[in-house]
């Protein structure tokens, strides 16, 4: 499988065997912008390390009771979403 292929299936079949009896193991590590976690797959028991690359897609305003008084960004890229951020933190 290729790295393009294996992108596609979101990590969710096996490299090796192409099966999709994944199981996924908790996150093992997360540092900055990446985690990485342990997969094993439950057809031919090889196992790999998967590696995220995390994006910020918005933000979720709340009230002191929690409640959602506003929310946006959803899709944006990374810069868009921090500019989007920066903003509402110099409105309050």
């Amino acid at each position: 499988m290729s790295d393009e292929e294996f992108r596609k299936e979101f990590g969710l079949k096996c490299p090796h065997c192409r099966s999709d009896m994944v199981n996924e193991a908790a996150f093992r590590k997360a540092d900055g912008l990446t985690a990485t976690a342990t997969v094993v797959c439950g057809k031919c028991g090889k196992s790999w390390t998967a590696v995220y690359t995390l994006l910020l897609t918005g933000y979720i305003a709340k009230d002191g009771h929690g409640n959602v008084i506003e929310h946006a960004g959803e899709g944006l890229g990374i810069e868009e979403a921090r500019e989007v951020a920066a903003d509402k933190c110099e409105e309050d």
